[in-house]
């Protein structure tokens, strides 16, 4: 966890709660937390004497997909933009109007599950995800969602490794990078590695999939190039899918890894704006779009990474 701010640690200090209160400064996008269950309290700018009102949708709808990742968490959160929900894609469960002086305020209620009792469950299980992806990390916590699990990714559980995956198979990478973070922390630690298998393109990029033209490359020039290198290719030729193999290594020695796909083709330009990767360029042809044009909910139902976490899921609850 990061230090304390300086402009609060006196303050906290001074009520007697430094042991109680832990404040950090991250920008909004980086907003995560890895207990699976808690508060936000929020008083964001809403253009009247912080922030330019020209700015705020794209602040509230930060807001919103941060708080995605969080979604068995409550927030409770202070504004007077009157467009607070739609930007942040969730209508409130509660929502009051509120006096600020004579300015009005919505005082918005998003409502997450009650927390378990306490000694309702035996013993929460702490598994570190090894992925530094936090889009990835965001439908990873929403499959795995469980009570029972803290699900931590690598700079959650304060970890830095560069490893070398030289494995031949998406099956012999995620075990790779299972084993190594298990030797350096005896935890639980769940590995995936995934990638995009062209079939007009012998299974291209496959195992390369994140490191195709370069891991610095922007996605939107991977895509177009692929899109590129398959023009003229008819649709029954542009077959293609997501392949998802995820390894668990646990702290008595056991193994074990499940694999998972989701059949597509390759469209012919790039489609919509939840996905992330090569979503937008993976035509779902049973649903008349691509993985990024599917709501998080039904990317999760049926995709190649779900479907490999709801497996390897029923090994640790």
């Amino acid at each position: 966890m990061q230090l304390p701010s300086r402009q609060h640690a006196p303050t906290q200090k001074m009520a007697g709660v430094d042991r109680l209160i832990h404040f950090q400064q991250r920008p909004v996008s980086e907003l995560r937390h890895s207990k699976p269950f808690g508060f936000i309290v929020t008083n964001p700018p809403y253009g009247e004497r912080i922030e330019e009102k020209s700015n705020l949708p794209a602040l509230y709808r930060e807001i919103g997909e941060s708080y995605k990742g969080l979604d068995r968490w409550s927030m409770y959160l202070i504004t007077a933009y009157d467009k607070a929900e739609n930007d942040i894609g969730r209508k409130a469960d509660k929502n009051r109007k509120i006096y600020n002086g004579m300015m009005k305020t919505y005082y918005y209620q998003f409502l997450g599950p009650r927390p378990p009792k306490k000694g309702s469950i035996k013993e929460m299980k702490k598994i570190i995800f090894a992925t530094g992806n936090e889009d990835k990390m965001k439908e990873i916590r929403r499959i795995l969602a469980d009570p029972s699990l803290e699900i931590l990714s690598l700079k959650d559980a304060g970890i830095h490794a560069d490893i070398d995956e030289n494995g031949k198979s998406f099956e012999e990478n995620a075990m790779i990078k299972a084993e190594a973070i298990s030797k350096m922390t005896g935890e639980i630690v769940l590995a995936d590695d995934s990638g995009l298998e062209i079939d007009y393109l012998n299974k291209e990029p496959g195992i390369y999939s994140a490191r195709y033209m370069g891991e610095d490359t922007s996605y939107h020039i991977k895509n177009a190039n692929l899109i590129q290198r398959l023009e003229g290719v008819p649709d029954e030729k542009r077959t293609a899918r997501f392949v998802c193999a995820i390894a668990a290594v646990f702290p008595d020695g056991r193994r074990k890894t499940v694999r998972a796909a989701m059949e597509g083709r390759i469209g012919y330009e790039e489609k919509g704006e939840n996905g992330f990767g090569y979503d937008p360029i993976f035509y779902l042809p049973e649903y008349g779009c691509t993985s990024a044009e599917l709501s998080m909910e039904e990317k999760n139902r049926i995709s190649h990474r779900g479907k490999a976490l709801c497996l390897i899921k029923e090994e640790l609850v």
